[in-house]
């Protein structure tokens, strides 16, 4: 089924709001067809049950506010739960590369990897910092209650999930369509309510992601208190707070006449310092990822910043990072190459873009190479779309025969009269009877020769009971690749032994113990190359054994 052809919704969840965009693909390119945000009530945000109640009650509203009719969407999972990394993988055989990533998977999280899902995107050749070429690979990895959390609460509120990818990369889905202007080297920033996420990129390969926690609520926080002025005394809660800081954003150090904000009297300069120390933990903890970032990679210093989410909204941030970061910055125009379809308005989907990147970037890319959806649920997708096509084909197949019985009606009442004329060309029947004898002998020659394949497939031995041998007798440490069956009833076994004392030792134990079984003889061992790039030691062999 091709995802492409129809309306998608691009779903992000955040802490404090519910962002949707719908895109439809036409001749012209994408066209945003609808959007909307809907803000969480966050009276019920500390019990995670209300949360989830809550979260389930906007999506609704906004689906039925913005009549958005359209239920397949893309989604995105982020936080401190998921696990993204950078890895560089040895100049392996690809077929190696699953066994591989899996290996470094279990590397990368503290849960079982049984407990968790996790997909993978080949990036491509890259350096390690010895210069040797290595694969480079993304790896995203995140617990699997959190993932059915999120499904559970799609399909309860009516919608249809097709793909579950990761923050970041629907954000770099976005950035690869409009990077930054003379810039090799970049960063992009998307600041949500409780985190900041950052992006690092080379040439436009995503190199490493950073979470900070630190957000646009620290903001609102810092702001609640009382405002005290020669004139008046205002209370804020975290509702004013939340205004206030909307209308005013960080004040200009200029800016000192007061200003009425709820009917009274507030001193700009006052406001400015309740808000600097959580702006300047948010400058720090980006200066202190720039400098591990630099450490880790060694590359030359940032060529420019570019921001979203709805933290980017807050009005003079960008020259109050500017200045203290050294560089430029900008907000993302996340509607540069896209169209807003008749109706839509322009101005306001504009103003609100920075807060609405992530899910355009979701709803840009219906397969996203990273997707994080339960295999059950990606074999599924599949089946459907394979009764979609078959029901389709079914139905043209209807319509062809239909057709061509109609068409055969018309032959009929036109060739009925020259039939009865010819009558006599039955007599040249005989050689089509003729031919109709020679394909019936040609069939019971097949079916004779059936008979012999299957008799002959009787007489091999039962692979079941053989691999079901082999998977007892090989122990953790041994690895398999490639099992092959040839002529003489011989038996191949390619792999991988691992052990940090030898693995020869593996080696020699497997072999003896294949010796031993009622099933094998002639255990050979044709080849062994102990192989790096793995975390112990590793040897890749080749054994021969026979069938008694």
């Amino acid at each position: 089924m091709d995802l492409r052809s129809k309306a998608l919704l691009g779903v992000d969840i955040g802490s404090h709001s519910i962002k949707i965009i719908e895109s439809r693909r036409t001749y012209g390119g994408i066209v945003l067809s609808n959007f909307g945000i809907q803000e969480i009530d966050q009276r019920g945000r500390q019990m995670v049950a209300d949360r989830r109640s809550l979260i389930v009650s906007a999506i609704r509203n906004l689906l039925d506010g913005r009549r958005i009719k359209t239920r397949r969407c893309v989604c995105a999972l982020g936080g401190s739960q998921v696990i993204i990394r950078r890895i560089l993988l040895p100049l392996i055989p690809e077929k190696e590369w699953p066994q591989a990533i899996a290996w470094e998977a279990r590397n990368q999280t503290h849960r079982p990897l049984e407990e968790c899902l996790y997909s993978y995107r080949i990036l491509g050749r890259a350096q390690d910092r010895d210069g040797l070429e290595k694969n480079a690979v993304l790896l995203a990895i995140v617990p699997e209650e959190e993932v059915l959390s999120l499904l559970s609460i799609c399909r309860e509120a009516g919608l249809e999930p097709v793909a579950l990818t990761v923050t970041a990369l629907a954000l770099w889905n976005l950035l690869q369509r409009d990077p930054l202007r003379n810039a090799d080297v970049s960063v992009h920033m998307d600041i949500g309510a409780e985190a900041t996420q950052m992006l690092f990129l080379r040439e436009g390969q995503l190199q490493f992601i950073r979470e900070i926690l630190t957000g646009g609520q620290a903001v609102t926080d810092a702001l609640i208190g009382s405002v005290v002025s020669e004139a008046a005394r205002l209370d804020l809660d975290e509702g004013l707070a939340e205004g206030l800081k909307k209308e005013l954003g960080i004040p200009p150090q200029e800016e000192t006449a007061p200003i009425t904000h709820e009917g009274k009297q507030i001193s700009p300069p006052q406001i400015a310092a309740m808000m600097r120390p959580a702006l300047e933990r948010l400058l720090t903890e980006i200066q202190r990822s720039f400098e591990y970032y630099h450490e880790q990679f060694g590359v030359t210093p940032l060529q420019g910043v570019t921001l979203s989410g709805g933290g980017a909204l807050l009005k003079n941030l960008v020259p109050f990072l500017a200045q203290g970061l050294g560089t430029r910055v900008e907000k993302l125009d996340s509607l540069k190459t896209l169209q807003a379809a008749p109706g839509i308005p322009r101005s306001l989907l504009q103003e609100m873009a920075p807060h609405l990147a992530t899910a355009i970037g979701l709803s840009l890319q219906p397969a996203p190479q990273i997707d994080l959806l339960p295999a059950r649920m990606k074999r599924e997708r599949k089946m459907k779309g394979l009764r979609l096509l078959v029901k389709a084909a079914a139905i043209s197949a209807v319509l062809s025969v239909a057709f061509l019985f109609l068409m055969a009606q018309v032959q009929t009442y036109y060739y009925r009269n020259a039939l009865e004329g010819r009558k006599i060309e039955l007599s040249n029947l005989s050689a089509l009877v003729k031919e109709w004898e020679r394909m019936a002998g040609i069939k019971d020659a097949t079916a004779r020769k059936l008979e012999v394949y299957q008799e002959l497939v009787l007489r091999e031995p039962m692979m079941h009971g053989i691999l079901k041998e082999i998977s007892r007798l090989t122990p953790r440490e041994i690895q398999l690749t490639e099992i092959s069956y040839g002529k003489g009833r011989l038996l191949r076994l390619k792999g991988l032994a691992f052990s940090s004392q030898g693995p020869e030792r593996v080696l020699a134990r497997y072999m003896a113990s294949m010796e031993s079984s009622p099933f094998f003889k002639d255990v050979d061992l044709y080849s062994a190359k102990e192989m790096g790039g793995y975390s112990m030691r590793a040897s890749q062999f080749e054994l021969g054994l026979s069938l008694k």
